[in-house]
């Protein structure tokens, strides 16, 4: 499995009640962590759109004021380095989030696996009682 959710060393044999149980549980932890991650990445990418946002037409404003054209302003004020410097910012929280978002795939995808290696156990402890393997 990935970096992501996973089971512990056992992975290539049945996996018994107890450890499919941790295994479970590990998973919705991880899960709810991802969650709260991804909930506070979202609230920090959404603060720095509007703070860039807000420098941005602000800057846009004032060399317009300062006598360039509008279409000039644009341009000029997204060179200032405190605007860049802004959106920077937006940027790589846009990215933070977007990475958890794939975190969020993987940790879907782990889930699937770990759901299928507890059916595959409980098909091969039900086919041969009593053996453990």
């Amino acid at each position: 499995m990935s970096d992501g959710i996973g089971f512990g060393a056992n992975e290539l044999s049945p996996l018994e009640i107890v450890d499919a149980r941790a295994a479970l549980r590990h998973a919705s932890e991880a899960q709810r962590d991802l969650e709260a991650s991804m909930r506070q990445a979202s609230d920090d990418h959404a603060d720095a759109e509007r703070i860039y946002r807000l420098a941005l037409a602000k800057c846009i404003v004032e060399k317009y004021a300062g006598g360039a054209a509008w279409t000039v302003s644009q341009d000029l004020a997204r060179g200032e380095p405190s605007v860049a410097a802004l959106r920077y910012e937006r940027d790589v929280k846009k990215g933070v989030l977007g990475a958890l978002e794939q975190q969020a795939f993987r940790y879907a995808a782990d889930r699937r696996g770990l759901e299928k290696l507890i059916e595959w156990s409980m098909r091969r402890e039900l086919a041969a009682p009593g053996t453990g393997a």
